[in-house]
């Protein structure tokens, strides 16, 4: 019986989905899909670290610059809807957590310029800066809906974060990512209750596993639409489709 409550009601959640991704190409996303093309790039294999491994991020930051028709460039340690997150407990002064969830935040280490890059929308503060990355302790940038949690009807620019010893001060605020929007519409219907997360105590399995397959969904045709358009935007630039040889180009020459 729990396997087909569970069954029936991915389905049910793949129907929404379905009808609420129908104009996904459309659909402000949070970012800028029509111009913003993304490399997952891995540098550390090869034995790059700590200073090292900055200078050939810069190194590649700088020359992808110069390229025509790259209007920014920036970085970041996951990438964005790369399918990885890192995960920490931080404490918001001030702020009285109901559940352990409450203290549980996902965030990626970004370069500067990053928001600008993706095409992103500040709304509130300043995004972060080659000035920031040359502190121990330079700010972070948190989105829309962290703000709002942590710090309802106040500005969350000019508070501070605390990781273990570490205090951070938040510099901005980003608008969120339409899927997450995508996400939580379709999971109000499914449930009353939040969307739990692996770590919630009182979850069963199969509302984890629910959310689980859905935001994997959701991410991946969110992912889609970002890697459709940028393979369309490195055609226009080269004048060949990503992983086809360039016209009128013979072996390595």
């Amino acid at each position: 019986m729990r396997t087909m409550t569970l069954s029936l009601l991915l389905l049910a959640g793949a129907s929404i989905l379905t009808r609420s991704l129908r104009h996904t190409e459309t659909l402000p996303l949070g970012f800028d899909r029509d111009h913003l093309m993304v490399a997952d790039l891995d540098i550390s294999t090869p034995g790059y670290a700590a200073e090292r491994l900055a200078g050939v991020v810069h190194a590649l930051r700088d020359r992808v610059g110069t390229v025509p028709g790259v209007a920014a460039v920036s970085y970041s340690m996951l990438g964005i809807f790369s399918g990885t997150e890192s995960g920490s407990s931080v404490n918001v002064p001030g702020f009285v957590a109901r559940t352990a969830n409450d203290t549980s935040v996902n965030y990626d280490q970004i370069g500067p310029g990053y928001v600008k890059a993706i095409g992103g929308r500040m709304i509130e503060g300043r995004e972060f800066t080659v000035a920031d990355e040359a502190q121990s302790v330079g700010g972070v940038v948190v989105n829309e809906a962290f703000a709002k949690f942590y710090f309802p009807g106040r500005s969350a620019v000019g508070q501070f974060l605390r990781f273990n010893t570490l205090s951070i001060p938040i510099i901005g605020v980003l608008a969120g990512f339409a899927s997450k929007q995508i996400f939580n519409a379709i999971w109000s219907r499914l449930d009353d209750e939040e969307a739990p997360k692996p770590t919630t105590h009182q979850a069963n399995w199969p509302k984890i596993l629910i959310a689980a397959a859905l935001q994997g969904i959701v991410f991946k045709l969110t992912r889609a639409v970002v890697d459709r358009h940028a393979a369309k935007s490195f055609a226009y630039i080269t004048g060949s489709w990503p992983g086809e040889e360039r016209p009128g180009r013979t072996g390595l020459g």
